[in-house]
């Protein structure tokens, strides 16, 4: 607060985590209503899983980080996003060696 920054307070979840929707309504109230996200693979599966995603871009590499890296999402978010019920691929391209590929949710048009 003190470098002018506004700390907002929001409920937590049943499981004791921060509750996501509540987190964007709050910040619904404060004319943030696009918001990106790249927090790793527990807030990309969590938002999946509370069924708040919009538009999603997923990156991929040709080769692994090794052993200590992380998956981008894990089996429940890859499968959230192939849900051809839930969101629809608007496409892939390459940015050099990685790939990068666009979805949306169903009802929507395009991405924000």
């Amino acid at each position: 607060e003190a470098a002018g920054v506004e700390i907002l307070r929001v409920e937590e979840g049943a499981d004791g985590r921060l509750d996501l929707a509540a987190a964007l309504r709050t910040l619904a109230t404060r004319g943030l209503t696009r918001i990106f996200c790249e927090g790793g693979p527990r807030l990309a599966a969590a938002l999946l899983a509370a069924d708040l995603v919009d538009d999603a871009i997923l990156l991929t590499a040709p080769r692994s980080l090794g052993a200590a890296g992380l998956p981008a999402l894990d089996a429940p978010g890859a499968a959230a996003l192939a849900d051809v019920r839930r969101f629809v691929p608007l496409g892939a391209e390459s940015w050099g060696a990685d790939r990068a590929e666009v979805f949306t949710r169903i009802g929507r048009c395009s991405p924000a």
